[in-house]
């Protein structure tokens, strides 16, 4: 009898890791790679998505309902980005649609930010780009509907298509080297007071 119960106790424990909120603290501190020489690790502790190496990071599509992306799961959860000194590049919808990222620490090793990147990252409120990104691909901050203030570095000198469009809080943008704004880059409702600055 006392076996039995036993059993019964082991299978219930095991049961609950992979229901409900179980599965989330089971895979709690997540780690993995993230391109060739680039790994990402997940601290729960203060839901922050780091990013280390000395590549360029992979690049990501949309599968169906979600992205091919190996931090999916945490994707409602981050709300901070660490992109460590050395790593080349964000990936192409590395980001989109991490409704709770708040903070991205973006290096100066860092020279092109990807398609949609951040895309619909409806709680990030600011960014500094660093000091040496060249591009930022197509849509690469579409819909991020809180963002107010953007900050380019020298060497940019690219901004895709759509790259702002829906940004509608956007209230300062200030770049030094651009050269090439592409369609609808900075497309909104209404403009009201906006103050851009393209030195």
């Amino acid at each position: 009898m006392k076996k039995l119960l036993s059993v019964s106790l082991t299978l219930i424990i095991v049961f609950s890791m992979f229901t409900c909120g179980g599965i989330t603290s089971f895979a709690a501190d997540s780690s993995g790679k993230c391109g060739d020489d680039v790994n990402w690790k997940y601290t729960e502790s203060n839901k922050t998505l780091t990013i280390s190496g000395n590549n360029i990071m992979d690049n990501y599509s949309k599968n169906g309902n979600s992205y091919n992306r190996p931090w999916e799961s945490l994707a409602e959860v981050i709300e901070c980005v660490v992109i460590k000194d050395g790593v080349l590049s964000v990936g192409d919808y590395a980001f989109t649609g991490f409704t709770n990222l708040k903070d991205v620490t973006i290096p100066d090793s860092v020279l092109v930010i990807g398609e949609s990147a951040f895309k619909s990252c409806t709680a990030l409120r600011f960014i500094d780009l660093g000091k040496n990104v060249m591009a930022i691909g197509p849509s690469a901050f579409n819909g991020c509907s809180v963002l107010s203030f953007i900050v380019m570095s020298k060497t940019t000198v690219y901004i895709g298509d759509n790259a702002f469009e829906g940004c509608t809080s956007l209230e300062t943008v200030i770049a030094y080297g651009v050269t090439k704004i592409g369609k609808y880059a900075f497309i909104f409702r209404q403009m009201g007071t906006r103050s851009f600055y393209f030195l």
